[in-house]
């Protein structure tokens, strides 16, 4: 998934999750929504394996290996929920939700690591074509739906 995706499924993700996790106040929800954007792509997102020269060669296994473990948004979700102040939580939570969005996207669109018993590492995904027109139709119904989800 692009870049400009990732941050619209990110915000989308988090704006229809966040009343299902216990956060309904408005300015938290944009504060949210903003914080999801940020995460969902870019330097501090499972993407930082590509954001620049240097993170490129601080992570091992190129991009889409470590930093794209589907393990990083449960157990920040579990330290999230289990160790963030409650004041705190909305910010975590939207880190946490705009994670979860970017991985679940690259699974989607391209490939992601899992950890076979005996195989050891492997890739899988259902492998649409990234920046492709399916691509940009499920943005945009995603997209759709959040927006219907806010005004409802």
């Amino acid at each position: 998934m692009m870049g400009p995706s990732h941050r619209v499924v990110g915000v989308v993700a988090f704006v229809v999750a966040a009343p299902y996790v216990g956060i309904t106040d408005w300015r938290y929800i944009a504060l949210g929504a903003l914080v999801a954007g940020i995460f969902a792509h870019g330097i501090l997102s499972p993407d930082m394996d590509q954001a620049y020269y240097w993170t490129s060669k601080l992570i091992p296994g190129g991009h889409r290996a470590v930093t794209h473990f589907w393990l990083w948004p449960v157990i920040g979700g579990w330290v999230a929920l289990r160790y963030v102040p409650i004041g705190w939580s909305w910010f975590a939570l939207a880190v946490v939700i705009a994670w979860s969005s970017h991985i679940a996207g690259d699974f989607i669109f391209g490939r992601i690591p899992v950890w076979k018993r005996w195989h050891g590492w492997q890739y899988a995904g259902l492998g649409f074509k990234t920046g492709g027109f399916f691509e940009h139709l499920t943005v945009v119904a995603l997209a759709v739906f959040g927006a219907w989800t806010v005004l409802a």
